[in-house]
């Protein structure tokens, strides 16, 4: 199982076996003058690995049972907040001052290893929330997992990533995985991870995706990238271009919705060094086959010496399957790199 799916183990000194905990009084105890209470006698990192899995605000209820569970509240190492019960702007505003009274609170020590953010609710990006999003992550120096969600409309403003000067010098030093959109974090904050999820939004009359990629960052530790491109998808030169930023990426994993709108695109002019020192995985979904994919496909099999398997999703409006077949086997008969090679194909 790859670390990034891995669940977050319980430290080896504890030991937990399949009995449930059942909290509540014995018969024996309905006698006794005060009853036991197990629960709030386990360890404290049991009990920060046990609300870790409840809802935010129910992890905090949990601070009215007495003053024993205050400060452990205050010590979760995983922060997931998810905005699914705001309805309108007073409630979303509520919903961001929990946030900020939790991370930048005083008695919070900064021991935030995963922090999520889920938003569903639409607002309009502005100045004090990218503000907001950099006090966020300032307060947590020991992250290690990042996941931010917003909805897809805000992103109808996009700019550069690289633009956003609020977060300064801001570096995560610690984390190693993250799942963000192509604007919420500048690239500058998070070039030390291992695995990058990207999500990109891509409107007909924005600009190309060379655009959101430049003068990026090299991530030198990044072994497992995925690309959602949303919406019209422009072309390979912004793959091509993050590719050269990452020398070390061995899983390529790209997803893409709707059309291409790409000018003809030629291959790199020398070589990516992931591609012919380190890849072993690439997928590539909704594959629509034109001489733009095609090229792309076949540098990564002519270049790639290292492959172990390449997945291909074809997806073409072709009613009779003629494409789709045409598509299979101009690729099969591609010469390989990798003797060791696997090409799958996946028909929709």
């Amino acid at each position: 199982m790859p670390w990034y799916q891995k669940e977050k183990q319980i430290p080896q000194h504890t030991s937990i076996n399949s009995s449930p905990i059942i909290v509540g009084i014995s018969q024996s105890e309905e006698t006794s003058p005060a009853a036991v209470d197990r629960i709030s006698k386990l360890p404290n990192e049991i009990l920060c690995h046990i609300l870790s899995f409840l809802p935010i605000k129910q992890a905090f209820t949990t601070t009215i049972l007495s003053k024993r569970w205050y400060p452990i509240s205050y010590s979760l190492t995983v922060l997931r907040f998810d905005d699914a019960t705001v309805a309108d702007y007073d409630s979303f505003n509520r919903f961001c001052r929990f946030i900020d009274t939790l991370i930048l609170s005083d008695q919070q020590q900064h021991q935030i290893k995963t922090f999520s953010f889920k938003c569903r609710f639409e607002f309009y990006e502005d100045n004090r929330r990218m503000n907001d999003i950099k006090k966020i992550l300032k307060a947590c120096p020991n992250l290690e997992d990042l996941h931010t969600s917003y909805p897809r409309y805000i992103r109808r403003c996009e700019k550069d990533n690289n633009e956003a000067g609020e977060f300064g010098s801001l570096f995560l030093s610690k984390l190693v995985k993250a799942d963000i959109g192509s604007i919420d974090v500048p690239f500058n904050v998070i070039y030390n991870v291992e695995f990058l999820r990207l999500l990109k939004v891509q409107e007909p009359s924005l600009q190309m995706d060379t655009e959101i990629f430049k003068d990026i960052p090299v991530f030198g530790n990044l072994i497992h990238i995925e690309l959602w491109f949303y919406g019209f998808f422009h072309g390979w030169d912004g793959v091509v271009q993050l590719l050269q930023h990452c020398p070390k990426l061995q899983i390529l994993y790209m997803r893409k919705w709707n059309a291409s709108l790409s000018k003809d695109w030629d291959c790199p002019i020398s070589d990516l060094e992931c591609v012919s020192s380190h890849l072993k995985s690439c997928t590539i979904l909704n594959f629509e086959g034109s001489e733009n994919d095609l090229r792309f496909a076949k540098y990564i099999l002519q270049n790639a010496r290292h492959l172990e398997v390449m997945t291909i999703d074809v997806s073409t409006s072709s009613s009779d399957g003629t494409r789709k077949h045409q598509i299979i086997e101009e690729l099969s008969t591609c010469p390989r790199m990798s003797s060791g090679c696997k090409l799958s194909f996946e028909l929709m």
